[in-house]
C-alpha cells in the first residue's frame, strides 16, 4: 500500500502554495540574530517551515477522514498516537486540527480569543533575566518611580507579585528558582524559571529544549531554539532543512517485533523522521488552542510512550 503520508504530501502540494506567509501572522525580525532575531533561519526557510505546518495539520484530518473510512494504516496511527476510546475523543481530534489548519491560512484570535498579533522568535535573546529587587520598567521602558521619584522595585509591584507566585505554582518550583524576565522590544515582563548562568541566559540555553509558547495578558509569542533546526549557533545559516518527507522509511516486519523484551536496534525512532517544521507546527497548537504544558523538550518518551505534552498525534514532536 502506498504511504498514506506520501499520498496526503502530493496532493496537498499545490493547496499550501496559495498560504499566508509567516511575516503576514507574526511580527519577526530576519534582520538580526540579536534579540530573537530570525536572520539566522531565513524568511524563504521559515515560510517552508510554516507552509510544512499546513501540510502537517491538513495531513491530521486526512489521517481522521481516513480512520473514519477504516483505512488500514489511518487506523494503524491514529490508534497509535490518539488512542480514540469513544467518538467525541475522534472529534476533538479533528476540530483541534482543524483550528490550527484555518489559523495558519486565515490568522485570527488567538489563545482564549484574543485577537493579538503574535511574536516570533528563533532565540531567546529578546529578554533578558532580571531579579525581584531590580528597579521595575513600565511599557515605555523607562524607570518606574514612586511619589518621591524614587525607583520602584519589581518586588514591590501588586501585578509582579501575583505572576510570581502563579508561575511558581505553575511550574512547581520554589520562588527563589523562578526569575522576572524582561522583553526589550515590547517594554514587558514575563516570569520563568532560572536558567544557569548571566543575565543574557535563558530557555534556548539547554540544548534539550527546542521551543516554546510563552502568554501574557499583553499578548502571545513563540520562541524557536537554534536546536530546533539542528544547529546550536544562532550565528551560522549552514544549518539543514529537512522536509517532510525526506527520510527513507524502513518499516520492520510486525513478525520481526518482540512481544516482549528491546526493539530491534535498527528500529527508526520519530526523531530520525521528524522534519525541521515539527517544532513550529507543535506550537501552533499551543498559541490557538492553549493547551497546557508549553515547553517542546528534545527527550524520550516516559515509560508509557509518551512524551511531557498532549497527545503525541499533533505532532511528532510531542
Amino acid at each position: 500500500m502506498v504511504s498514506l503520508w506520501l499520498s496526503v504530501f502530493s496532493a496537498l502540494a499545490l493547496q499550501t502554495s496559495a498560504q499566508r506567509r509567516v511575516e503576514d501572522l507574526f511580527d519577526v525580525d530576519f534582520t538580526t540574530n540579536n534579540e530573537g532575531g530570525c536572520k539566522y533561519v531565513g524568511v524563504e526557510n521559515l515560510n517552508r517551515v510554516f507552509a510544512d505546518s499546513l501540510t502537517l495539520a491538513e495531513s491530521g484530518l486526512s489521517a481522521v477522514f481516513d480512520f473514519v473510512a477504516d483505512e488500514p494504516e489511518a487506523v494503524r496511527l491514529v490508534e497509535t498516537y490518539f488512542k480514540p476510546a469513544i467518538p467525541q475523543d475522534l472529534w476533538q481530534i479533528e476540530e483541534r486540527y482543524t483550528r490550527v489548519q484555518d489559523w495558519i491560512t486565515n490568522g485570527g484570535p488567538i489563545i482564549n480569543g484574543l485577537n493579538i498579533r503574535p511574536q516570533l522568535y528563533c532565540h531567546h535573546g529578546f529578554a533578558e533575566k532580571k531579579r525581584m529587587s531590580d528597579i521595575a520598567m513600565d511599557t515605555n521602558c523607562q524607570p518606574v518611580l514612586d511619589e518621591n521619584g524614587i525607583g520602584v522595585e519589581i518586588g514591590r509591584m501588586n501585578q509582579y507579585i501575583e505572576a510570581w507566585y502563579k508561575k511558581a505554582d505553575e511550574l512547581h518550583l520554589p520562588l527563589h528558582k523562578v526569575f522576572p524576565y524582561f522583553q526589550k522590544k515590547t517594554c514587558r515582563y514575563y516570569f520563568d524559571m532560572a536558567y544557569a548562568g548571566g543575565v543574557n541566559t535563558g530557555f534556548c540555553s539547554r540544548q534539550i529544549k527546542l521551543g516554546c509558547l510563552s502568554h501574557t495578558v499583553d499578548g502571545s509569542w513563540v520562541t524557536l531554539c537554534p536546536s530546533s533546526f539542528n544547529t546550536t549557533n544562532r550565528r551560522s545559516s549552514n544549518w539543514h532543512y529537512t522536509t517532510l518527507d525526506e527520510a527513507e522509511l524502513r518499516p520492520i516486519p510486525i513478525v520481526q517485533i518482540p512481544t516482549v523484551g528491546t526493539w530491534p536496534l535498527v528500529a527508526q525512532t520519530i526523531v530520525d523522521i521528524q522534519p525541521t517544521a515539527t517544532t513550529l507546527f507543535h506550537e501552533l497548537f499551543h498559541l490557538v488552542l492553549a493547551l497546557a504544558y508549553y515547553y517542546t523538550m528534545n527527550i524520550e518518551p516516559n515509560p508509557t510512550g509518551h512524551r511531557v505534552e498532549f497527545f503525541t498525534g499533533y505532532t511528532t514532536q510531542g
